[in-house]
């Protein structure tokens, strides 16, 4: 079976090739991705540990051998000797990655608006942690119940570690006057575009009413009523609200389009990736006016250990031929693709109760555009 972390692809120049197999054959050597250029020449790819075999039967057939290229963990290994001077810094950074990361480098606080941080900083730094401190000895647990006690206003503190950083998270009690100012006024306000369908309300005054289209953002229901004396009694607004809502998809379809052509030409250029710096290790040869590119990466040590990143691009040259379109004979899948488009927007567990498409035809193109029709209630 053919490995694909260590093999090496491999050309033999000469005549009667065929004694290339026989050999092969007499000593158990398996070739994979056989190409035969031409009468002379001949491509493989073989297994590493049967290299210097392939080389001592081409000697002894005085045939001309060329190592092509090699993949896998053997590319690593050569790619790693040319560069060694790249392989000792990435070592390095490692080394200083792994030694900086044991350490708090970020603090962040999220949900308070009364207490300031400054006030949680201290707490933190009565337990010796700050930025630049050992994460490793960081207590969670005793941290939280430390920022609990000494904090009246707080009723709620989570903790978490994430890599270099610290997240605390604080929920702030919500005292008597608070709350009342809290329920003065809430309007009750449309999510999205819709018209509505049915509307009662039972506490508030509408701002709306039944078959009107409101954006989001307006108000559908105001939080306040008038007293029967005309006074204005704010209040938190209460409403059963029906309403139909849309989510589109929209495909322009060109009579006549573009299209590049390949012309069999292309160009390969790779550079290696360590934190956020590019190391050349091959440069392309692009001269072409158009062109196409295909990007491929992969990690070298795996991306969970050390971000070192290897891509390699490759430019393909086209040229471009203009070709016209039958809309008809692609219209059926365009709006089954327009419409599973739409379906996809919708919010989960919203049902929907109606899909359908429009067709505008323009001078250089049709434009379909499809709805998925939602009944919601709030």
């Amino acid at each position: 079976m053919e490995s694909k972390i260590k093999n090496v692809a491999i050309k033999i120049s000469g005549v009667n090739l065929s004694k290339i197999y026989k050999e092969c054959e007499k000593q158990n050597i398996t070739l994979y991705h056989v190409n035969r250029v031409d009468y002379k020449n001949i491509e493989f790819k073989v297994d590493i540990s049967q290299k210097q075999k392939i080389f001592d039967i081409a000697k002894s057939q005085n045939y001309r051998y060329e190592e092509l290229q090699n993949f896998g963990i053997n590319k690593v290994k050569l790619l790693a000797k040319n560069h060694i001077g790249i392989v000792v810094g990435i070592l390095f950074f490692a080394v200083l990655l792994i030694f900086f990361s044991q350490f708090l480098w970020s603090i962040k606080i999220y949900g308070n608006e009364k207490i300031s941080n400054e006030q949680i900083y201290a707490i933190l730094k009565s337990n010796s942690v700050k930025v630049g401190s050992f994460s490793g000895s960081i207590d969670i647990e005793k941290l939280e119940s430390e920022i609990l006690n000494s904090l009246d206003d707080i009723s709620l503190c989570s903790i978490i570690k994430k890599g270099t950083t610290l997240v605390i998270n604080i929920k702030e009690k919500i005292h008597s006057a608070d709350l009342d100012n809290f329920l003065s006024e809430e309007n009750i306000v449309a999510n999205c575009n819709m018209q509505i369908t049915d509307l009662v309300v039972s506490q508030g005054t509408a701002l709306k009413k039944i078959g009107d289209s409101v954006k989001t953002g307006d108000i559908i229901v105001a939080g306040y009523f008038f007293d029967t004396n005309g006074q204005k009694v704010f209040c938190r607004a209460n409403a059963n609200i029906k309403a139909t809502t849309w989510y589109s998809d929209t495909i322009i379809y060109e009579k006549e389009k573009q299209i590049a052509v390949k012309t069999g030409n292309k160009s390969t250029e790779g550079y290696m990736l360590l934190f956020g710096q590019k190391f050349e290790t091959k440069k392309a040869n692009n001269n072409f006016e158009n062109f196409e590119t295909e990007q491929k990466e992969s990690y070298l040590f795996g991306n969970n250990i050390l971000p070192v990143k290897y891509v390699w691009i490759t430019y393909y040259e086209v040229y471009f031929e203009k070709v016209v379109q039958n809309f008809e004979i692609d219209k059926e899948n365009i709006i089954v693709e327009c419409e599973k488009n739409a379906m996809q927007k919708v919010v989960q567990n919203q049902i929907v109760s109606k899909v359908f498409s429009v067709v505008d035809e323009q001078s250089d193109c049709f434009i379909v555009t499809s709805y998925a029709q939602v009944d919601i209630e709030f």
